[in-house]
């Protein structure tokens, strides 16, 4: 039987061979050029209108077939687009939970709502309809213990997942560093602790956002060391008052050296 920390190390493994896979053929094989146009410029109407869609048979459609799918921050940016393009071009797939907190007086089924408005769904409201009921919306929040979700839903999710997206995160440079370890780092390991109870899960893949390893000028396809241990880092966030944080880290930054010396 795997330990805990070798089947971290499996899921992470086979998420990041997965994303590479996923990406190539979204890229190559389901998204194609001309639907990036209209996901971006926002209407068919435009001088791509006519060019003919690329086939929703492909490796991607199939390997979604029958799976049941979580995204977490699909309310977000590129989580519309994924939910879009899953609900496009992969017409079998099962169900798609959607972690959501309830935010501005707003709770979950009406958040859904609103995103369903949004205007990049307009060709499956038009075209397939009936996929949007596909979507089922599940209350949590990823800087909650055990994600915030009730023991009613982990179970839904536990015994019916097959793939993980966690698209949820804070991207602020001067983002309180409380919340950006509490949902960046514990929203992350908390996702993956309820992941390596699923009984059917395949693939973890986490997206990460566009300034990872920003300070190389080339980077390439494998996993950078990290520079500091996440552990650690919890451990010192969680030690230290709020003010003192402020206090030591100006315009949101700092590194964990910094946090370290205040313990100390």
């Amino acid at each position: 039987m795997l330990s805990r920390s070798k089947g971290y190390k499996r899921i992470f493994y086979r998420s990041f061979r997965f994303s590479f896979a996923l990406c190539y053929y979204l890229g190559k094989q389901c998204l194609g050029i001309p639907r990036l146009f209209v996901l971006f410029v926002g209407s068919e109407s435009c001088a791509v209108k006519n060019i003919k869609m690329a086939s929703t048979s492909s490796p991607i459609s199939d390997f979604f077939r029958g799976r049941h799918v979580l995204i977490t921050g699909g309310t977000g940016f590129m989580g519309k687009v994924l939910v879009e393009k899953l609900l496009h071009s992969c017409p079998n797939i099962g169900c798609i939970y959607l972690l959501i907190r309830p935010k501005q007086g707003h709770d979950v089924k009406s958040r859904l709502d609103q995103l369903l408005n949004a205007a990049i769904f307009d060709w499956v409201r038009k075209n397939q309809p009936e996929s949007l009921k596909k979507l089922v919306p599940i209350n949590g929040d990823v800087t909650k213990h055990e994600l915030g979700i009730s023991p009613l839903d982990q179970n839904t999710l536990i015994n019916n997942v097959s793939i993980v997206f966690h698209s949820a995160a804070t991207v602020k440079f001067d983002e309180a560093l409380k919340l950006s370890v509490a949902m960046n780092l514990l929203g992350t390991k908390r996702l993956v602790e309820l992941s390596y109870s699923m009984t059917k899960l395949e693939a973890f893949v986490h997206v990460s956002t566009a300034y990872c390893n920003c300070n190389r000028q080339d980077v390439e396809e494998h996993l950078y060391p990290i520079p500091a241990d996440p552990e650690k880092i919890i451990q010192c966030v969680d030690c230290l008052d709020e003010n003192l944080l402020e206090s030591i880290t100006p315009n949101g930054t700092a590194s964990i050296g910094q946090v370290e010396k205040s313990i100390n």
